[in-house]
């Protein structure tokens, strides 16, 4: 099996990758790519951490979760941050993960955040994952059963790649989570870390395929799949006010 791994830079996006024997027996190659937002004192945690023996189990993000969860309270400092100063908001500390194993047959794993993985048999696309954010209905389904939760419009400006030498700055939407002693203030829904504020509903995927077959199973940070163009999403992205009035203009670039 062939693999590639390209960092760009930043100490918080962290990928760790192996092969190994599940509780079953089976062989299966693995890897767990993750993406650090707020301190950086969660993520260093999570570079520790040995992977493989939640990687054996039939289910390893409800046992990546569990562990997690009995880490909540361990991994921030009393140290005031900008937020909590002027925005009266308190430090958090986390990540988003994917987990995928592959056997020789199957391709299965799971997704908790706005990083992204997407699985191509034969080059067709079969599966791309939904960031957990305030644009995904099943999230918004989810989080709209809380009475914690609200959510800002006005955060600071980001690029949207709208074609191969075009950008604009569109407002960045932040989940806002109720907490004592402040607020936690993230642009996720779902992510792990934030002494499990967010909650988990992972979006998990699995696939079998044949040995005739090709497989290709990308995974990356928010930032990869900001630059990377999808044509079915921009096919569908009509509700998207900016897509829709250079719809017209920069289409036949896009495809």
């Amino acid at each position: 099996m062939d693999k590639s791994v390209i960092l760009c830079g930043s100490k918080q996006d962290y990928i760790v990758m192996g092969t190994c024997n599940d509780i079953n027996g089976r062989q299966c190659d693995w890897s767990v790519t993750v993406d650090g937002h707020g301190t950086n004192n969660f993520i260093n945690i999570v570079k520790k951490i040995d992977f493989v023996p939640f990687i054996i189990q039939n289910d390893p993000i409800t046992h990546i979760i569990e562990y997690f969860t009995s880490l909540n309270g361990t991994y921030l400092n009393n140290t005031l941050s900008v937020f909590q100063n002027v925005r009266k908001f308190k430090p958090s500390s986390g990540c988003t993960i994917i987990v995928v194993k592959i056997y020789d047959d199957l391709i299965e794993g799971a997704v908790i955040g706005d990083s992204r993985c997407a699985v191509y048999i034969d080059n067709e696309e079969v599966f791309i994952s939904t960031p957990h954010n305030m644009k995904n209905p099943l999230e918004m389904e989810r989080i709209g059963k809380r009475n914690d939760i609200t959510t800002d419009f006005n955060g600071n400006q980001i690029i949207k790649i709208i074609g191969d030498k075009k950008a604009v700055l569109v407002p960045s939407i932040y989940t806002i989570f109720e907490s004592e002693g402040g607020n936690i203030r993230i642009a996720l829904t779902q992510a792990l870390g934030h002494d499990c504020i967010t909650g988990y509903e992972p979006e998990r995927f699995s696939f079998k395929y044949n040995k005739e077959q090709h497989l290709r199973f990308v995974s990356g940070s928010d930032g990869f799949w900001d630059m990377i163009l999808n044509k079915k999403e921009i096919m569908l992205s009509t509700d998207d006010v900016i897509v829709k009035e250079l719809i017209d203009e920069l289409l036949p670039d896009m495809i």
